[in-house]
């Protein structure tokens, strides 16, 4: 859930976020969104922000979460987040390279 929330806050949808918590979205559920009702639905009430999001995810899904929306962010206290300790060890797979399609993967994966 944490590289969600930095994924969010690095679109400028940190507002939202304490609505994807409590409706446990996770890397899996953003994924499986198939339209911005879907967004509105976990917690993005306003449709255009919904609308551009869902459109984010669509190009996510095709070429990957660039690197920059989730390596960094000020989420959290201690300045880092899971996928700074992972990413390059332990998340080598299908002889993925490290790119956004490793990361998307990651996302739904956490």
């Amino acid at each position: 859930m944490e590289e969600i929330k930095i994924l969010m806050t690095n679109l400028n949808l940190k507002r939202f976020i304490p609505k994807f918590t409590l409706n446990e979205v996770d890397g899996r559920t953003l994924q499986s969104v198939t339209s911005a009702a879907e967004l509105s639905e976990l917690g993005i009430n306003v449709k255009v922000k919904a609308r551009v999001f869902y459109d984010e995810l669509s190009e996510f899904k095709l070429s990957g979460v660039p690197e920059y929306l989730i390596l960094s962010s000020s989420v959290g206290t201690s300045g880092t987040n899971s996928w700074d300790n992972t990413a390059k060890s332990d998340l080598k797979f299908n002889n993925l390279n490290y790119s956004g399609k490793l990361i998307l993967n990651y996302l739904v994966e956490h």
